[in-house]
């Protein structure tokens, strides 16, 4: 997460050495606005804008697997988790667990 805030500051710095114009202003701030967006720091946890919620899946064997949609990142992260047991795969989120299997 650091690596990825300092290559984005290399980026608005480069835009304002080398190409100081209209459109280099536009990419810092598409930049910006997408640094602002919610990201999981989860493997298969993703942000639904529209839906407000943390939308559960993951890719296997060339398909994506969905799983849920989620009030918190945590328990997205927990639901993949619970999926990969399922799965007989490795867990990809060793740090929350799962969830309980129902």
């Amino acid at each position: 997460d650091m690596q990825r805030k300092e290559n984005i500051l290399k980026t608005f710095v480069r835009y304002i050495i080398e190409d100081f114009t209209f459109v280099a202003m536009y990419k810092i701030i598409v930049l910006f606005l997408n640094e602002k967006t919610k990201s999981s720091k989860y493997v298969g946890v993703s942000w639904h804008k529209q839906k407000k919620k943390w939308i559960a899946a993951f890719k296997h064997n060339k398909k994506k697997v969905h799983i849920g949609v989620y009030n918190n990142e945590h328990d997205a992260a927990k639901a993949v988790n619970w999926k990969c047991k399922k799965l007989k795969i490795d867990i990809k989120n060793p740090d929350v667990g799962a969830l309980n299997d129902i």
